[in-house]
């Protein structure tokens, strides 16, 4: 089941580029086009998305999220999509590197791979490993988590980067060591999940049913705090001085 699509849809980019253009107002005006710019930049791709929602969209025992971003202690964090099945695995997805290959080397030091060239790039894996215990601390603190006999069910959190199935991932024993966090090609992953989903329905009697998922997965989706303010597109004559002074400050 889909639960929370992602931001960045064309609908949404063309209104606020019309906003942009029509708005008397200039501070208006402005954050609309900084926001439609944000959305175009945004790393969570339609091509992952619809990737995704081939695999799981159409399961009542997996929710999906697309592009969640959460504020957790203080700590920011851009997810690209969220995968919640009926045991309460959380599986968190990057998906920056579909196009590419990876190579991972010791301490997490990474080059995006293609046919023709190698790149550095930020350490993909170490940035995962520091959003699973962020979701984590999150699904803790915010009570999101049904309960079973007045107790909090467990959860469990895993991250993994996907990568092109016909380019080359080589990862270092050193990065293999970061717990629940790891490096694969999109259709080996997706075929994993899909196994241990299956494994998991003869050890957890206990799984949730279509509506408590999806209610796990609505009440983590309502922490997402979106690129911009809704206020943005609603008619010019309803937006407040306070509205649109929180527009100044955020813009």
């Amino acid at each position: 089941m889909i639960v929370k699509q992602r931001d960045a849809q064309r609908t949404t980019i063309a209104a606020l580029d019309r906003r942009a253009a029509s708005s008397r107002d200039a501070v208006r005006s402005l954050a609309c086009a900084s926001a439609a710019s944000r959305l175009r930049a945004d790393v969570t791709t339609q091509h992952a998305a619809d990737l995704i929602d081939i695999q799981f969209g159409q399961s009542d025992e997996w929710a999906v999220i697309h592009d969640l971003r959460l504020r957790v202690g203080g700590h920011a964090l851009q997810i690209n999509h969220v995968l919640i099945d009926s045991s309460l695995r959380f599986i968190c997805l990057d998906t920056r590197f579909l196009e590419f290959g990876l190579d991972i080397g010791a301490q997490g030091r990474c080059h995006t791979v293609t046919r023709f060239e190698s790149r550095p790039v930020a350490s993909p894996i170490n940035k995962m490993a520091k959003d699973v215990r962020m979701v984590r601390v999150c699904l803790q603190e915010s009570g999101i988590l049904p309960r079973r006999y007045h107790l909090m069910q467990r959860a469990s959190v895993q991250g993994f980067i996907l990568t092109n199935p016909g380019l080359r991932l080589n990862i270092h024993p050193e990065a293999r060591k970061l717990r629940d966090t790891g490096a694969y090609a999109s259709s080996a992953l997706f075929s994993m999940l899909w196994k241990r989903d299956a494994g998991s329905k003869k050890l957890f009697s206990a799984r949730l049913g279509a509506e408590d998922l999806r209610g796990v997965a609505e009440r983590l989706a309502a922490l997402h705090e979106p690129v911009f303010s809704p206020a943005l597109l609603e008619p010019e004559n309803l937006v407040d001085d306070h509205t649109r002074a929180l527009l100044v400050g955020q813009y």
